[in-house]
């Protein structure tokens, strides 16, 4: 089963609202993102599963109501901190 698939899936076993199941969405993707974001600030390989897994949930958390997270490249993501250091 795919990494989102099992995921989502999981997700909805355990959720009972949406509120719950999107703030769940959000973490997730947060902490997806903050790993890879650390792996590439040390100079280590990411792997490209991982990298599809937190593009596929930085789509899904877009389209979360107030839409506050658009859809990026983490490589943006990362250079926005680099220039902001």
């Amino acid at each position: 089963m795919e990494k989102i698939t099992k995921f989502i899936f999981e997700l909805k076993q355990e959720c009972c609202d949406d509120y719950e199941f999107n703030s769940k969405l959000i973490d997730e993707f947060f902490q997806v993102e903050n790993e890879l974001i650390e792996k590439l600030e040390s100079n280590e390989e990411i792997s490209q599963d991982n990298l599809r897994y937190r593009n596929k949930l930085n789509q899904l958390v877009s389209e979360i109501p107030p839409y506050a997270i658009g859809i990026y490249s983490i490589y943006d993501q990362l250079k926005k901190e680099e220039d902001s250091e």
